[in-house]
C-alpha cells in the first residue's frame, strides 16, 4: 500500500499591523444593495430621487449671450451715413453732400447724442449699420420696434412723444401758411432748416427738446437694469440619494439703467435716416398725417388768394367716403357745360400772378432722380433748362417783352 504525499505547508499569516491601508479599506467596504450602502453609485435611487434625476434630463438649459449680435436676415438698416462729429461741433444746418444725412436728421439725433453713453451710441449705430432691427413701426406720437442683441429673443423697443391737439396745429398752419416760402417748400416735400420758428409763438416746439418731450423704453437688461442670472437650477443629488436644495445665492439688486442703451439708440438712428429722405415724418409723429397736413396748406392758400381778391366764396374740404360722392354729376350729363365756368366774370377777379416759383423745380424735386443710370445727358438737368427757359418765355410775354432764346445772349469777348 502505496503512502499518501504529505500537505502543503501553510504559509503564515502577516500581522494586521502589515495589511495595506487600501486593502483593509476595500475590505470593509460594504456589498452593493447592503444596508449602508448609499454612496454607492450602483445603488437604485429613491422614488424622489429618480423622479428629480428624470427632471432634470428634460431641464432647458438657460439662454446665453453670444459674442456677437445674432445675424438678421432682411433687417432694417441704414441708408445714409451720419457724419462724424467731433467734440463741440455743431450739427450741419443743410443736407451733407457727401453722406446725405440731412439737419431734420441731425436735430433728432440731439436728444439722444446728449444723454446715451458713448459705448451705448456707437453700438447702437454698428446695429443700425448691421441692419438687426426686425420690425419697425411708425404710429403718431410712438414708434415700435425689435431689434435683435444676442439674446435668441429680439427686445421690444419703444419712443414715445406727445402729439398736438388740433388747436395748435391749426395755429402752427396759419402760421407757416403766413409766410409763404415755409409753405411753398413743405408743398414740394421739403422742411425749412428753420421750421421750429413757426411753432415757438403757440409755445410748441417741432422735434423734442428734452426727457418731458422724448420718453423710451426697452426690454434689455441693461435699460431695465435687471443682470440676468445665468446659475444652473438643475437639482443635485446626495449621497444619501435624496436631491438636495441648492445653497441660498445672495439676491442680484437691480442698478439704476441706462436711460438709453444700444438698441434705443439703433431705432433712433433709423428715425433719423428716414428723415433724410421724407423730412415731414416728424409731422406724422406729433400726430398729423403727410397728406392731412399737405391738404391744410392747399386750402389755406386757397383762401387767402380769394380773400385778397375780394372774392367771398370760401373753399371748404370735406372728406368723403371714397366711391360715394351725392354731388356729383355724371360726365354724360355735363360733357356740353364741363368746361364752361358757371360765372365767367369771376375768372376775371381770380389772382393767378404770372411769376417765377418760388421754389425751384418743385415737380422734379418730387419725382427724384432719373432712373436712367449712365445716360450720355442728365435727363433731370435737361428738364430743369427747359422748363426755366419756357417760364422765362412766359413771363416776357406776359409783360409785353419779346420772348428770348437761348441764343439771345450777352456777347462775350473772344
Amino acid at each position: 500500500m502505496s503512502a499518501l504525499p504529505p500537505n502543503p505547508p501553510t504559509p503564515p499569516t502577516p500581522p494586521a499591523s502589515s495589511v495595506p491601508p487600501s486593502l483593509a479599506s476595500l475590505a470593509s467596504s460594504p456589498t452593493p444593495g447592503a444596508p449602508g450602502a448609499g454612496s454607492d453609485p450602483r445603488r437604485p435611487l429613491t422614488a424622489a430621487a429618480q423622479a428629480a434625476a428624470n427632471a432634470r434630463r428634460f431641464d432647458r438649459v438657460p439662454p446665453r449671450p453670444t459674442l456677437h449680435p445674432r445675424r438678421v436676415v432682411g433687417g432694417m438698416r441704414l441708408s445714409h451715413r451720419p457724419p462724424a462729429l467731433s467734440a463741440g461741433q455743431a450739427a450741419p444746418t443743410e443736407t451733407d453732400e457727401g453722406t446725405g444725412w440731412t439737419w431734420a436728421a441731425a436735430r433728432w439725433m440731439r436728444p439722444c447724442e446728449e444723454r446715451a453713453p458713448g459705448e451705448q451710441l456707437s453700438e447702437g449705430l454698428e446695429y443700425a449699420r448691421a441692419g438687426q432691427t426686425r420690425q419697425l413701426e411708425i404710429k403718431p406720437g410712438m414708434v415700435t420696434a425689435k431689434v435683435q442683441g444676442r439674446m435668441p429673443q429680439a427686445y421690444r423697443t419703444t419712443i414715445r412723444l406727445p402729439t398736438f391737439t388740433p388747436e395748435q396745429w391749426d395755429k402752427a398752419t396759419q402760421a407757416m401758411v403766413a409766410q409763404a416760402k415755409y409753405a411753398a417748400a413743405l408743398l414740394a416735400g421739403e422742411l425749412p432748416s428753420n421750421i421750429e420758428d413757426m411753432f415757438a409763438p403757440a409755445g410748441l416746439s417741432l422735434f423734442p427738446t428734452g426727457a418731458a418731450d422724448l420718453s423710451v423704453s426697452c426690454e434689455c437688461d441693461v435699460f431695465t437694469g435687471k443682470p440676468r442670472d445665468f446659475a444652473p437650477v438643475s437639482p443635485v443629488i446626495g449621497p444619501d440619494g435624496q436631491p438636495v436644495p441648492p445653497a441660498p445665492r445672495p439676491p442680484v439688486k437691480p442698478g439704476p439703467g441706462v436711460p438709453y442703451c444700444k438698441h434705443v439708440c439703433c431705432l433712433m438712428y433709423l428715425i433719423a435716416d428716414r428723415m433724410s429722405t421724407h423730412p415731414l415724418t416728424i409731422f406724422s409723429l406729433r400726430g398729423l398725417a403727410e397728406g392731412d397736413l399737405l391738404e391744410r396748406l392747399r386750402q389755406a392758400r386757397a383762401l387767402q388768394g380769394l380773400q385778397r381778391t375780394g372774392v367771398t366764396a370760401t373753399p371748404v374740404y370735406t372728406p368723403h367716403v371714397p366711391g360715394v360722392n351725392p354731388q356729383s354729376v355724371p360726365l354724360e350729363q355735363s360733357i356740353a357745360s364741363f368746361w364752361t365756368a358757371p360765372d365767367p366774370e369771376a375768372l376775371a377777379g381770380l389772382d393767378m400772378p404770372i411769376a417765377l416759383p418760388e421754389v425751384s423745380h418743385p415737380l422734379l424735386r418730387r419725382v427724384g432722380p432719373s432712373p436712367f443710370l449712365g445716360a450720355k445727358f442728365p435727363l433731370v438737368g435737361l428738364l430743369a433748362t427747359c422748363y426755366d427757359v419756357i417760364s422765362q418765355s412766359v413771363i416776357d410775354s406776359a409783360a409785353g417783352e419779346p420772348a428770348r432764346t437761348p441764343d439771345d445772349r450777352a456777347p462775350t469777348d473772344p
